[in-house]
């Protein structure tokens, strides 16, 4: 009885992940990056472990951490979107990279 558990249980695992989508604090769409923010972006590659990266909807705002030891703590990705925000006046933030790969979608390429 217990067998069939240890076997199922993974298999289920692996349903349940497909159901959820698309991270939703990953940001799409198009956005055109204001000369700050690709500074700040080119100081976030710089970095030895960089985490995340937010920008705001309007392109004019960021935020970015990196990671001491190549690990992130929990909810800093969520730390990032919050101080983003606060500084873009209003403008929703979202994730534009996370750990120097940039995951922003933007269906036009």
């Amino acid at each position: 009885m217990f067998r069939n558990i240890a076997i199922a249980a993974p298999l289920l695992g692996l349903g349940l992940t497909a159901c959820f989508g698309p991270d939703p604090t990953v940001g799409k769409g198009k956005v055109n990056l204001s000369p700050g923010v690709l500074r700040g972006l080119e100081k976030y590659n710089d970095e030895r472990s960089p985490g995340h990266f937010a920008v705001s909807a309007d392109g004019r705002w960021a935020h970015y951490n990196y990671c001491p030891d190549g690990r992130c703590l929990r909810g800093s990705k969520n730390k990032v979107i919050y101080a983003c925000e606060q500084r873009s006046k209003g403008s929703p933030c979202k994730i534009y990279a996370a750990y120097g790969e940039v995951v922003w979608v933007d269906p036009e390429g």
